[in-house]
């Protein structure tokens, strides 16, 4: 099924308020401490990314760094939109990015790939001409109802629906990692064949999972919701031993750890905005 031409799509540029790390370090602490025993929040050099624990598709978050959020759930409920396809790679090209872009986030999967729904945990770098892949699409098996994580090859660039994505040089600089305990994580089933109208009829549709760690996240969050019905946070997660979805909370409060690296976005481009927002299905 062909994409969505960019050149057809409303996109509109916004430069974005950015704080000192110091200021942001001071009120992530200051959130943070209200719910983990445990915290510590510090301005470090980011490690070499592509090496475990975290196994990303480039080394850092740095270089010129950039959010991109694209379409919406209002393309998802209550009714599917399935020719919201977009090609990440014709999307970057159209914006001017001539160099190498590493691209991680969270968002609806390439249906067609499978021929089914899926999650998309995005992790590529990808230049004009060449396409370096460690996406992952998790998906729910319709025999057994268990979860079933795919990595894309380097020809499949393709997302759907929605994404919350951040768009970087790749040069060592958000990903975060979950260790010592479970997580509730949900995965899309295929599309309902019946409207969802109700945050009910969502969580009946979807499958939701107590996930094992380690998990590897990535998404994207902002300070609002903004005239651009902007998603405040979104993150999926994937994992090298099968389980991956969009994250929730985690579900053993006593053992769990989070380890994350974060950077400041400085420019947002707001694409294909839905016309007519929702107010559910946006956990």
């Amino acid at each position: 099924m062909a994409t969505l031409n960019p050149n057809e799509l409303t996109i509109v540029k916004r430069d974005l308020h950015v704080p000192s790390l110091d200021e942001i370090k001071d009120v992530l602490k200051e959130g943070l401490i209200k719910n983990f025993a445990d915290v510590e929040v510090e301005v470090v050099d980011c490690p070499d990314l592509t090496k475990e624990p975290f196994t990303l598709a480039a080394p850092g978050l740095g270089g010129n760094p950039t959010l991109l959020e694209i379409g919406g759930p209002a393309f998802l409920l209550p009714t599917v939109q399935k020719n919201k396809l977009y090609d990440i790679q014709q999307l970057l090209n159209h914006l001017q990015y001539k160099e190498d872009s590493f691209v991680v986030g969270a968002g609806a999967g390439p249906w067609p790939y499978l021929n089914s729904n899926c999650e998309l945990i995005m992790n590529l770098t990808v230049s004009p001409s060449s396409v370096k892949n460690g996406t992952r699409i998790s998906s729910v098996n319709t025999t057994n109802g268990n979860c079933v994580l795919q990595t894309l090859p380097n020809t499949e660039t393709r997302l759907a629906l929605l994404a919350n994505l951040f768009v970087i040089g790749g040069k060592p600089g958000g990903t975060f990692l979950m260790k010592d305990g479970k997580v509730k994580q949900h995965v899309m089933a295929d599309f309902s064949k019946t409207p969802l109208k109700t945050e009910a009829q969502l969580n009946n549709w979807l499958h939701f999972y107590n996930m094992s760690t380690p998990l590897i996240a990535v998404g994207t969050f902002v300070s609002s919701e903004s005239d651009l019905d902007l998603r405040v946070q979104h993150f999926h997660s994937f994992s090298h031993h099968g389980e991956g979805g969009h994250y929730h909370i985690d579900t053993t409060p006593e053992t769990i750890e989070y380890l994350g690296y974060f950077n400041l976005g400085t420019t947002l481009y707001r694409v294909d905005k839905p016309l007519t927002g929702i107010q559910f299905g946006k956990d």
